[in-house]
């Protein structure tokens, strides 16, 4: 699953000139240039930011073939600081629905991984080379 093109990067490099969080948006402009570019691996997956804040970005997952998911699409929504990438996104929540999805890493609506987590050494825990990509 690729994600459609991002149709506003006009809004997005504004942000990025005018904004006071220019070192965060600035990053997640490229992130949206390398999604549109580069196909995530071993998912089925697409995520783009919403077309009014570039610190809330939409997805929607495919279950994958040949498992209890299949047939399965999640929209979910990535919310993310001010201070991107230096803090890891504040939340990543299911979104329009209320389908109990049987498994340990969600918790209602909510994902929880170690790696939304700011780790109390180097080798746990949200890392500011982490990207939008590699996370989901």
């Amino acid at each position: 699953m690729r994600p459609t093109k991002f149709e506003n990067l006009t809004f997005l490099k504004t942000q990025a000139v005018r904004g006071k969080h220019s070192f965060s948006t600035v990053r997640l402009l490229k992130e949206v240039q390398q999604l549109e570019q580069e196909k995530i691996p071993f998912s089925n997956v697409a995520i783009l930011p919403s077309t009014n804040n570039v610190y809330k970005w939409l997805g929607l997952l495919q279950g994958p073939k040949d498992s209890i998911y299949e047939g399965l699409y999640i929209r979910f929504e990535l919310n993310l600081p001010m201070n991107y990438p230096q803090q890891p996104p504040s939340s990543i929540n299911i979104v329009g629905g209320t389908v109990e999805i049987p498994h340990p890493l969600i918790f209602k609506s909510s994902i929880c991984l170690e790696v939304f987590q700011k780790g109390k050494d180097a080798s746990s825990g949200w890392n500011s080379l982490y990207t939008i990509k590699s996370i989901v």
